[in-house]
Order: structure tokens, then C-alpha cells, then sequence
């Protein structure tokens, strides 16, 4: 989720649309439609990348100035991506795919850049649209989970519930990234409205019940408080810790069967983790067969055709059928590795490591420095153990919480 560089401090009009409007759209409607309609926020931030340019060419907003080292990694990444459409197993997917993340990179770099630029009064109604629309939305889905899980219902079977807790898996995944901007701005009237907000989001993301958000937050909170108290220290180990976690990627197919192992030595099996386990070993071990140049975009949809193994899902033992690699491997960097090769992963290292040093050194405030690095790392985490990484909502959300973060927390150094 990159912050790009701040330039001279836009001056919207009073009156009209401006770029308070479309951040505070922005904050509206992100948590809104991520709770009714997740698949929906790809075309909302579409919407806000256009309105946006239609409002720099017209002359109401400055154009922004980008820093040039993500420009340029950026830049070296979209062209990796598009060349390797030359050796993709389908290269009408790997062309739309590519020319989709180009614009959505485009239109997320320009509202961060914009975001960045935002004057203090601008950031105002921007700040407390967002920490409304969350807690709303957060106070909701409590109130609807509480009800469908504990107010006995005769029409109402198991099935219907886990059915109902499993349709807010994307949901959930959102509300784990923003819920930090979202608190940093409430803490500033009320700590306690703060601490609130954060406990009520926690608990809907453990009573909803998957794995991926409640460890995002989990992690996010160490973040959150590592970087409060100790900024370098806490950029450092975060940089260390995704220079690792990349440069290990790879070997996933070394590593998995020992952590499986592992598991299995507690005496609890959980049927989703093991698959997770098994889809990573097959994916690396695919991904080890072009260690350079990868399979090409969107090739992690078919290297799996036909490929099943059986999977135990519970204590007693029950086998099930299961893909070894269903659509893609749910892990971001797995799957970069697998399609683009070492070139696509050093050039996302590179950019994460470029975006975590820029945040410890690129804002003034400790705390909007503590939620930055907390929400990236949430971020990160999800993109870690959840969804495809060239999905276009799911990339969307990432630029707009980047962007809504900054236009939240950012204060010039």
C-alpha cells in the first residue's frame, strides 16, 4: 500500500466537488459497501479514481507530485507483469489482467497522492465521516452476528449459520485493515470511544470466525504498539521480517510439511489450515520448476487443473477430496513468485521495503506513524493467507485503505 510523496498543499474550493468530497465519499462508503457488497468496492474506487482525474484536468485540483522510486518500481513491476504475457499458459487472461492491475495501480497511486496533499482543514470531514461510517457499520454487524449465533431460531439450521458467518469472510478482511485508521482518528476526542470501537471490532472478527482477519489484527496491535513505543526499531524488524518472509517464500514446499507436522503434534486438526498447507507446498514445488521467469500472469488459475489430494477435516479423522491449487494459492507472494518469478518478487520487496522506511521517516506524528504501520501490516498479513492477489476488489481495497489512511493520519516531518 504505498504513500507517495507530499508536494505542495491543494487548495480545493469551499464549494462543489473537491478532494475533501472524494475522500469523504471515500470514508462513507468503503466500510458501507464492504459490510453490504465487498465485490462492489472495485467499482467505488473506480469511480473516485475518475471523478478525481476529471477534477485535475478540469483545473480544480494541483496535479501531485510522485515520488520517483515507487514510480519507477511501480513502473518495473506493471512491465515485468505485461511481458510475461509472452510465455503465460493463457495469455488472454494474462493481457486483461494486466492492463486491469495497470489502471487500478494508476488510479490508487493518484488518490494516495492526492491524499497526502491534503490540508489540515480538508482532512477534518474526512476524519470523522470514516470513524462514523466504521463504527456504524462495525455496531451493526455486531448486533446481526450476536442475533444469528445466540437468538434460538426453529428455521434456522447449523448449516444456515456457518453459511451466514462464511458470506462475511471479505468483509471481515476489510474491517481488519481499516479498523486501525478508523480508531487513531476516534482516539484523538476519546480514548476510551477508541479502546470501544477496537474491542467491538475485534469481537465481531472472532465471532465471524476466520482466521485470516483475527490474526491481521492480532499482528496489526503488535505493530501498532512496537512503532509507538520504538519507531526505527519497529521499522526495522517489519522490514526484516517481509525481506524474510520473501526471500523464503520459495522453499514454502521445504517448510510446509515440517509446520504440518508441527500441527499435528498439538492433537487438533483443522481441515482448512491443512489444505492451506498443502496448496503452498504444490504451488512452491510449481514455482521451483521456473524460479526466474515464472509461469506468467494468472498462471496459478491452471497449473492446478486436475490436481486433487485428500485432506483430513476434523479430529475424527474425515478425509475429503480437495484442489491442490483452486484458482490461486492464497498467499500473495507465493503466488508472485509462481507467475512472475524472482524478478516480481524482488520488485514488491522492493516497494514494501521502500514503503516501510518512507513511513518511519515521512510523518511527524507517532501515532499517525503507529496506525500506518499497523494497517499495513494487517494488510499484509491478509495478503499472506487469504484471497488472489490479482483480484481486482481486493487490490482496490488495498489502494483506497492507503489512501484513506493517509488522508487520515499523515502529518509532514
Amino acid at each position: 500500500m504505498p504513500t507517495l510523496e507530499p508536494a505542495a498543499g491543494i487548495r480545493s474550493p469551499s464549494i462543489g466537488l473537491n478532494a475533501t468530497t472524494v475522500f469523504a465519499a471515500a470514508a462513507a462508503f468503503v466500510p458501507l459497501v464492504a459490510a453490504l457488497a465487498p465485490l462492489g468496492i472495485a467499482p467505488l474506487g473506480a469511480i473516485l479514481a475518475l471523478v478525481s482525474s476529471a477534477l485535475l484536468v478540469s483545473g480544480r485540483l494541483q496535479w501531485p507530485n510522485f515520488s520517483a522510486v515507487p514510480v519507477v518500481i511501480l513502473g518495473g513491476f506493471l512491465a515485468w507483469s505485461a511481458t510475461s504475457i509472452l510465455w503465460a499458459i493463457e495469455p488472454a487472461r494474462a493481457a486483461e489482467t494486466a492492463f486491469r492491475t495497470t489502471l487500478i495501480v494508476c488510479g490508487g497511486s493518484l488518490l494516495i497522492a492526492l491524499a497526502a496533499q491534503l490540508n489540515n482543514g480538508d482532512r477534518e470531514p474526512v476524519r470523522k465521516i470514516l470513524s462514523i461510517s466504521v463504527a456504524v457499520t462495525v455496531t451493526a454487524l455486531l448486533g446481526i452476528t450476536l442475533y444469528q449465533l445466540f437468538i434460538p431460531r426453529i428455521d434456522q439450521s447449523n448449516d444456515a449459520v456457518l453459511g451466514f458467518l462464511a458470506a462475511f469472510n471479505r468483509t471481515a478482511s476489510v474491517i481488519a485493515i481499516l479498523i486501525w485508521p478508523a480508531c487513531a482518528v476516534l482516539g484523538q476526542w476519546s480514548r476510551y470511544g477508541a479502546i470501544l470501537l477496537f474491542c467491538l471490532a475485534t469481537s465481531l472478527l472472532v465471532l465471524l470466525n476466520p482466521s485470516s482477519p483475527v490474526l491481521a489484527v492480532g499482528f496489526g496491535a503488535v505493530a501498532f504498539g512496537a512503532t509507538y513505543l520504538q519507531p526505527r526499531l519497529a521499522a526495522c524488524l517489519l522490514a526484516g521480517g517481509i525481506a524474510l518472509v520473501t526471500a523464503m517464500t520459495p522453499f514454502a514446499g521445504t517448510l510446509t510439511p515440517s509446520f504440518g507436522r508441527a500441527v499435528e503434534a498439538t492433537h487438533h486438526i483443522d481441515g482448512s489450515l491443512n489444505h492451506r498447507l498443502l496448496i503452498w507446498e504444490f504451488a512452491a514445488q510449481r514455482a521451483g520448476e521456473r524460479p526466474l521467469t515464472g509461469w506468467g500472469l494468472e498462471a496459478s488459475r491452471v497449473l492446478g487443473d486436475d490436481a486433487t489430494t485428500k485432506v483430513t477435516v476434523d479430529d475424527s479423522g474425515i478425509q475429503r477430496a480437495a484442489e491442490l491449487l483452486p484458482l490461486h494459492p492464497h498467499n500473495a507472494l507465493l503466488q508472485i513468485w509462481l507467475e512472475l518469478g524472482l524478478p516480481g518478487a524482488a520488485l514488491i520487496a522492493a516497494l514494501l521495503l521502500w514503503l516501510v522506511f518512507h513511513l518511519e521517516t515521512g510523518n511527524s506524528n507517532r501515532i499517525g506513524k503507529a496506525t500506518a504501520f499497523a494497517t499495513l501490516t494487517s494488510g499484509f498479513v491478509v495478503a499472506q493467507l487469504s484471497f488472489g492477489i490479482w483480484q481486482g476488489w481486493w487490490q482496490v481495497t488495498l489502494w483506497l485503505a492507503a489512501a484513506l489512511t493517509t488522508a487520515v493520519v499523515y502529518r509532514r516531518s
